[in-house]
């Protein structure tokens, strides 16, 4: 996994997510149409799945 368990690995350029900042819908965005050598997730996952992958992403944020 790119960003690893915790949201800060990094791998093959992922953003820390740990320090992301970005916007509920810029969220959405990266994960329906992917970004750089991240997939695009549109196919793969519904409308609800990506919400809830947004959610959990920004559990992982530092405080």
């Amino acid at each position: 996994m790119c960003h690893g368990d915790n949201g800060a690995r990094r791998r093959f350029g992922a953003s820390d997510l740990q320090r992301s900042g970005l916007a509920d819908t810029l969220i959405i965005r990266q994960i329906t149409r992917g970004k750089g050598v991240m997939p695009a997730f549109a196919r793969r996952l519904s409308a609800g799945d990506i919400n809830t992958l947004m959610n959990y992403i920004k559990t992982l944020r530092n405080s």
